[in-house]
Order: C-alpha cells, then sequence, then structure tokens
C-alpha cells in the first residue's frame, strides 16, 4: 500500500515537472521568436539609417552643384 502511492507520488512529481519543462520550453521559443523580431528591427533601422544617409549625401550634393551653376 505505501509503495503503491509513493509510486502514485512519484507519478504525479513527474507530471509536474514534465509540464513546468514544457512551459519553459515554450517561454523560450516565445523569447527566440522576440529576440528574432527584434533583430529584424534593428536591421530595417540601419538600412533607413543608411539610406537616409546616402540620400544626404545626395542632396547636398545636387544643393552644391545648383549654387556652381548660380554662380
Amino acid at each position: 500500500m505505501v509503495a503503491q502511492r509513493e509510486n502514485a507520488d512519484l507519478h504525479q512529481d513527474l507530471l509536474k515537472c514534465q509540464a513546468q519543462n514544457e512551459d519553459l520550453k515554450n517561454v523560450l521559443i516565445g523569447l527566440d521568436y522576440k529576440l528574432q523580431v527584434f533583430n529584424d528591427l534593428k536591421s530595417d533601422l540601419q538600412q533607413h539609417k543608411d539610406m537616409l544617409e546616402k540620400s544626404e549625401a545626395a542632396r547636398l550634393g545636387l544643393q552644391q552643384d545648383l549654387q556652381r551653376t548660380a554662380v
């Protein structure tokens, strides 16, 4: 009788541990997904910054050309 009860308790503990492991696995998967999204946003931001810098450089060059032409 005592052995059966101990086995039942151990089985319950095992099920709880498995559920906790599944929860932790889901948390890790969610965090990994958030990290991927963050990295994508960071990459997009850098691309936009690069495009803005190129655009500003081109605008400055055009402004200088216009000033030379006007003179």
